[in-house]
C-alpha cells in the first residue's frame, strides 16, 4: 500500500489494527526525507549547470569583444575582408550567446521550481513531525489517564478490602463475644 493511500486511511476504519498512525507518519517522514535529499541534490546540480552556462556566456562575450576590436583594427588597416570575417564571427557568437541566454533563463526557472518544491516538501515533513509529536503527547496523556483510572480503581479495591477486613474483624469479635457469653 502506498504512503499516500496509507495516510488517507490513517484515520479511517479500513486501517489494519497493527498499523499505528505514528508508524505510518514516521514511514512518510523517512520516505519524504529521502525524496528531499534527492530533490536538494538535483537543485544543486541545476544551479551548478546555471553557473557553467554563465561562465560560457562570459567567455563568449569576451570573445565577441575581442572579435569586434579585431574588426575595427582590420577596418582601420583597410582590410575589409578580414573586418567582414571578424564581424561574421561576432554575429555567430551573438547567436550562440542568445541561445545560451535562453538556456540560462530556462535553467533559472527550473531551479526556482525545484527550490519551491523543496521548500514545500520540507514544510510537509515539518508538519508530519509536528503531528507525530502531537500523537506521542496524546498517547502519553492517554496512558497517564489509564494509569490514574487504574490507581483509582485500585483505591476502590483497597477500600473494599479494608471494609472486608473490618467486617471480618467485627464478625470474629461478635463470634468471640457469643462464645464467651455464659447464657
Amino acid at each position: 500500500m502506498g504512503l499516500i493511500r496509507r495516510l488517507r486511511h490513517l484515520f479511517g476504519a479500513d486501517r489494519s489494527p497493527g498499523e499505528s498512525p505514528e508508524r505510518i507518519l514516521n514511514a512518510y517522514i523517512e520516505a519524504s526525507s529521502e525524496a528531499l535529499r534527492e530533490l536538494s541534490a538535483t537543485a544543486k546540480r541545476v544551479q551548478s549547470d546555471g553557473l557553467v552556462i554563465q561562465e560560457k556566456m562570459s567567455a563568449i562575450q569576451a570573445e565577441m569583444k575581442l572579435k569586434r576590436e579585431q574588426a575595427e583594427e582590420a577596418a582601420q588597416a583597410s582590410n575589409a575582408e578580414l573586418a567582414r570575417r571578424r564581424l561574421e564571427e561576432v554575429h555567430d557568437r551573438r547567436l550562440i550567446h542568445e541561445r545560451l541566454q535562453e538556456d540560462a533563463n530556462r535553467n533559472r526557472i527550473f531551479a526556482d521550481e525545484l527550490l519551491d518544491k523543496q521548500e514545500t516538501l520540507s514544510g510537509k515533513i515539518q508538519t508530519a513531525k509536528a503531528i507525530v509529536e502531537q500523537y506521542q503527547t496524546r498517547s502519553r496523556r492517554a496512558a497517564s489517564l489509564i494509569a490514574a483510572e487504574e490507581a483509582a480503581s485500585d483505591m476502590d479495591a483497597k477500600e473494599a478490602l479494608n471494609r472486608l477486613q473490618a467486617d471480618a474483624f467485627l464478625a470474629e469479635a461478635k463470634a468471640e463475644l457469643e462464645r464467651s457469653r455464659p447464657y
